[in-house]
């Protein structure tokens, strides 16, 4: 019996970790812990700091000198009196809600050589003024349930993230209330959710040459938002990134931008203009520009194949919509509450149903400009057949590769009257002169 009992605490013995030694800093209060089988330290639990501390870099632990590489999981969690602390270069991580709820915190010193901060580490230090992460740090965690690494840090004005940094998590920056400002470094290529949700002082934000997409909600309900500067190497703007920043009035969409995915700039109240002629967009998706409602223009660039429903819907103002020859799709209400809409421009001419996707209110008022010779066509296309006002215009021409297509041959009979003529070579060179003339205005 007696062996029996000593075999099983052996077993147990091996199945748990090595005891730990530690050791706390009489000065700081700060304890410090390592298994006896590892040559580094850490800083554990030490709920009874205050003021201001300075976490060593080297401890002796059992008589042996050990480097001190990481700050454990809810370390300082709850110390409200601790005001300052400084992070030496020997720390390479902070673990998740190590400072969670330091509401006396004022000032961070984060080293070089720290690498990564985790979810919550920083959560709620109301009274952390700014924050700096050096270069070495590659990865600032983040957590949809257990909160960001700084999430309601609402004191923080200013933070610096430096080039080196390529991930950024979950709702890091989320509810900052008192942050005005943040450059986004190029070498971020991961973007978790909501990092800047909420941000109510935020007023510019550049992000940096060499960013290819941003995170979903990354800008959600950031209301000073004034001024946004977006690189030309963009080339998705995710769901919901500028959701509700009703302080945006111009947006330029850059060249490489090929989707603006749902709801990306709904409810941008204040926006009166957004420019993507010059972008690569191939789709916008549902509820895009959404309760955009001093938008009063909208022209959608030559490759853009699908508009998603809800897209401009309750966009109150809009007066204008330009429809290019490459749509092919206009998605469910669209247009919806777009009763405002005098003028339309189609340069389809192979037209669509466009059913339930204008505001009925329009039908009477608004006036469908449509390629010449093409307005039967468009009368004879569900939705569009139901606008009292299609007009041919010479103004909407149609482009030349589009005609061909249509006529199912290679410069064949593009007037479509029957033969192949001099007639068409002349409206050939009609055509391609036309495009000409209107490259020459883009250029």
């Amino acid at each position: 019996m007696k062996t029996k009992r000593l075999f099983s605490v052996l077993i147990l013995s091996c199945l748990l970790p090595l005891a730990a030694s530690a050791w706390q800093d009489p000065e700081t209060k700060v304890n410090y812990s390592s298994y006896y089988n590892e040559d580094y330290a850490y800083v554990t639990a030490s709920p009874d700091v205050t003021g201001d501390i300075t976490i060593l870099s080297k401890v002796v632990l059992d008589g042996k000198e050990l480097t001190v590489t990481y700050i454990t999981s809810g370390a300082f969690s709850g110390c409200t009196k601790l005001e300052s602390v400084v992070i030496p270069s020997t720390v390479t991580e902070i673990r998740s809600n190590a400072f969670d709820g330091c509401t006396g915190l004022e000032k961070v010193v984060l080293s070089e050589g720290l690498v990564s901060i985790l979810y919550g580490a920083f959560r709620n230090c109301t009274n952390l003024m700014s924050i700096d992460i050096p270069s070495s740090v590659t990865k600032i965690n983040g957590d949809q349930s257990y909160g960001g690494a700084f999430e309601g840090c609402t004191g923080i004005a200013t933070a610096t993230l430096s080039e080196g940094i390529t991930t950024i998590g979950h709702r890091t920056f989320y509810g900052c209330t008192g942050l005005k400002s943040i450059v986004i470094p190029s070498t971020v290529a991961t973007f978790g959710e909501s990092i800047f949700s909420d941000c109510t002082a935020l007023r510019e934000v550049t992000v940096s040459e060499g960013v290819s997409r941003l995170g979903s909600r990354m800008f959600w309900g950031c209301t000073a938002l004034r001024t946004l500067n977006l690189p030309s190497t963009l080339s998705v703007i995710n769901d919901h990134a500028f959701s509700g920043c009703y302080r945006l009035k111009n947006i330029v969409i850059p060249k490489e931008v090929t989707r603006i995915e749902d709801g990306a700039f709904s409810s941008c109240s204040g926006l009166t203009s957004v420019d993507m002629l010059s972008a690569s967009v191939t789709k916008i998706h549902d509820g895009a520009f959404y309760g955009c409602k001093k938008l009063t223009s909208v022209v959608i660039p030559k490759g853009v194949t699908n508009i998603g429903p809800y897209a401009f819907e309750s966009c109150e103002a809009l007066e204008t919509v330009s429809l290019p020859s490459s749509l092919n799709t206009i998605g469910y209400e669209a247009f919806r509450y777009c009763k405002a809409i005098t003028t339309i421009k189609s340069y389809s001419i192979d037209p669509f149903s466009v059913s339930n996707a204008f505001e009925s209110s329009i039908y009477s008022n608004a006036t469908v400009y449509v390629p010449t010779d093409y307005k039967e066509d468009y009368e004879d296309t569900p939705g569009w057949d139901k606008f009292q006002n299609i007009v041919e215009s010479d103004e909407i021409e149609p482009d030349p590769e589009d005609v061909v297509q249509r006529n199912g041959m290679a410069w064949g009979d593009v007037n479509d009257d029957g033969t192949v003529d001099v007639a068409d070579i002349s409206t050939i060179i009609s055509i391609m002169a036309a495009k000409a003339r209107r490259q020459e205005v883009e250029d």
